[in-house]
């Protein structure tokens, strides 16, 4: 990651909003695993969710922080026995401070296969431009 994706710095859970550290839970939160990326236009943060219905996902933005939450429902089947378990099931969060020169206005975020697609678009202050040159009168 180069040092402007760098801005974009991951809190640990102990610094959670207040909201996510009042659920009522027996398992401490977990934090969903993320690549954040740099392109000329953008901040890209992509973040595993297997499990996650998109109707229990939350992506909130105040001030300078991106907080991803949500819960994980553990899968129950009557008819078997369970012999190993793996996965998990219950609450995470995720908490990002964003760098100066965000279009908040266009964020935007998809779920496609479990997999969260945030797009921080730069504004275009922040945007690499080009310099016409022009010829010499």
């Amino acid at each position: 990651m180069n040092a402007t994706a760098q801005e974009i710095q991951s809190e640990t859970t102990a610094r959670a909003p207040e909201r996510a550290e009042q659920q009522t839970r027996s398992r401490p939160l977990a934090a969903p695993r993320v690549d954040v990326y740099e392109t000329s236009d953008a901040y890209v943060v992509t973040a595993d969710l297997p499990g996650v219905a998109e109707s229990a996902l939350d992506v909130t933005l105040e001030k300078d922080q991106l907080t991803i939450a949500g819960r994980v429902e553990p899968v129950r089947r009557e008819s078997h026995r369970l012999r190993l378990a793996e996965s998990t099931a219950g609450g995470f969060v995720r908490s990002f401070a964003l760098p100066e020169g965000i279009d908040r206005e266009r964020i935007a975020a998809t779920v496609k296969n479990g997999v969260l697609r945030l797009t921080l678009p730069k504004s275009a202050a922040m945007r690499p431009r080009k310099i016409v040159i022009h010829p010499a009168a």
